[in-house]
C-alpha cells in the first residue's frame, strides 16, 4: 500500500519466486523514489518495521532507490529445512 500511497508511480511490478532455498518477492515502481538515509531517520516506521519483521524470520530486505529514480524492494525468506 505504501507504493500506491507515496510513490506517485504509473507502473508497479510485483514478482514472486520460490526455489528449494526460499521465497523471493520483488516490488519495483517507476515513482518518485526517496533518500533511504533520510527515511531511516524519520518518525516513519515503514522500512524499519519491515526490516525488523523480516529479520525475525531469518529473511533479508534490500531497498534500491533514489530521488527521481523509482524504487526496487526485494525480500528473501528462507524455507525451513528439517
Amino acid at each position: 500500500m505504501n507504493a500506491v500511497r507515496h510513490s506517485r508511480a504509473s507502473e508497479l511490478h510485483l514478482s514472486l519466486k520460490t526455489n528449494t532455498k526460499g521465497c523471493e518477492a520483488r516490488l519495483r515502481d517507476n515513482g518518485v523514489g526517496f533518500d533511504t538515509a533520510s527515511a531511516e531517520g524519520t518518525s516513519h516506521y515503514g522500512l524499519k518495521g519491515m526490516r525488523e519483521r523480516i529479520k525475525k524470520i531469518g529473511g533479508e530486505l534490500s531497498v534500491d532507490t533514489a530521488p527521481g529514480k523509482g524504487t526496487d524492494i526485494r525480500l528473501v525468506i528462507p524455507l525451513e529445512s528439517d
